[in-house]
């Protein structure tokens, strides 16, 4: 009985070990290309944070910056469901170190081979730009936030106010929806940093 008992332990020892710890797995930026057709292809990149937000980047073939939006990531039996409402999903798996894109019901995709996000870094690259519906924001303290249209989340800017006054002369460019291209800085904060900012359709509305 005691020679039972010690097998079984020593199995539940060798299962745990060979658990992948996915505390460790945050945050990642994840990145890869699928190649639909010698004309027509997909590049998604995915930054899943700790606190369950998740930047989703698409581009395809002909597009020259990603199209970025946010989100809330929920996970269950290691299937990430990223929900940006209307702005977009996506369902994604563990597979080894990196991820493996599933269809909207969490299988995998009936075509070979598969579309793998390697896992690249902890943060996006300060080299990556994208661009993203937002709306500005000027707190109290005079620092700046982004408002992504997406889902209504808030991110910290390293632009300061005269800055971008100064880059937009004439144009009021806080509290209204503008359309943005950003990039992460390069100092290891996790900040944005927006490169552009351009007017958008009065049509697109941001969540409150």
């Amino acid at each position: 009985m005691k020679k039972i008992i010690r097998i079984c332990i020593l199995i539940t020892l060798i299962i745990s070990c060979n658990v992948p710890d996915r505390n460790s797995s945050f945050p990642s930026y994840y990145e890869g290309t699928y190649v639909f057709s010698p004309l027509e292809s997909m590049t998604i990149g995915v930054w899943l944070q700790p606190d369950s937000g998740f930047l989703l980047l698409r581009k395809a073939d002909d597009d020259t910056l990603f199209r970025g939006v946010t989100g809330r990531w929920q996970l269950k039996e290691d299937v990430f469901q990223l929900n940006s409402g209307d702005a977009g999903r996506l369902v994604v798996k563990f597979s080894d170190e990196d991820l493996e894109v599933l269809n909207n019901e969490g299988e995998q995709i009936g075509r070979l081979p598969k579309f793998i996000l390697k896992k690249l870094s902890d943060t996006p690259s300060g080299q990556l730009a994208f661009y993203t519906n937002a709306k500005l924001i000027l707190k109290v303290d005079g620092s700046v936030q982004l408002q992504f249209c997406s889902s209504g989340s808030c991110w910290d800017v390293s632009n300061t106010k005269s800055e971008l006054i100064a880059s937009n002369p004439g144009s009021d460019v806080f509290n209204q929806i503008v359309g943005c291209v950003l990039a992460f800085e390069t100092d290891g904060s996790n900040r944005l940093r927006i490169i552009e900012i351009m007017p958008q359709s009065p049509l697109i509305n941001c969540l409150n």
